[in-house]
Parts: structure tokens; sequence; C-alpha cells
């Protein structure tokens, strides 16, 4: 089909998938990641952004090194809470972060500024030597240019 377009997971495209759009629109799938440390404060916020435009999938976490007197905390992003239960603060606890809140939020919230992640401990860390690595997976697209 002229114009059809797909995401291929592999090196190389089939053909009977189409010509590549020459009026430059594109839809892009990205993942942006950080280790955060977490502070001896109320919240912990990356320096990655989401950003502005882009359509928020997931914020999937992982803590890499044990979050001290917290036993649990929460992600947001852009207003809106991604971790799908409290997440544990034990070292190697994971979260898929794909809890978009569909009862509140009835579509993937939509990116007007560009936004971090919040990581807020249910209670403050005695000090900063928790780290949790976060990833966000996000869409982006590039209307045509002609």
């Amino acid at each position: 089909v002229t114009g059809f377009q797909a995401l291929c997971l592999g090196p190389t495209a089939p053909a009977t998938i189409g010509a590549v759009p020459a009026q430059g629109q594109v839809a892009s799938v990205l993942q942006c990641m950080e280790l955060l440390t977490i502070a001896a404060a109320a919240t912990s916020t990356t320096t990655m952004q989401v950003p502005a435009g882009a359509i928020l999938l997931s914020v999937s976490v992982r803590v890499t090194v044990v979050i001290p007197t917290a036993a649990t905390f929460t992600v947001v992003c852009n207003g809106i809470t991604f971790n799908t239960a409290a997440v544990s603060t034990a070292a190697t606890s994971t979260d898929a972060g794909t809890n978009a809140n569909v009862a509140t939020v009835a579509t993937y919230p939509y990116i007007g500024t560009a936004a971090g992640v919040v990581i807020t401990p249910n209670l403050t860390p005695a000090d900063n030597t928790g780290r949790v690595r976060i990833t966000c997976t996000y869409l982006v697209v590039t209307p045509p240019t002609s």
C-alpha cells in the first residue's frame, strides 16, 4: 500500500511495507534514561526531561541501591502517577510504569512543556545514598513538511 508506515524491529524493513514518506512526516518511539540519586528530601526530580510535544507511554523504574528510611515511593511525570503500585525501596525492586490513570486521564498524557520525573518516597530518606534507574518511553510525531 503506497504510503503505509510501520514500526519494524529488525535490521531492514520488508519491501512490502511501502515507500518512505516523501513529505517528511515521522513517528518515533523514543526512550530516555537516568540513574537518579534520591536526595535526603521530600522529592527528587530527574535532570532528563520528556520533551514538549511527546506522548508519554511509560515511566519504568528499578532501584539499584536501597533508599534508606523510606519503604515505598511513587513515580510522577507531568502530574500523572505512573507506578502501577507503591514501589518498594529495596534494591532490585522494579515497576513497569504503565499506569496512566485511565480512570482519571482518558489518554496517555501529552507533554505540553518538557517535564522531569519526580520520585516521592513515603518518608524522607536519611541520606542521599539511594539510586533509581528511570526509563521514559514516549512517542514524538513530526507532521508532513509539504
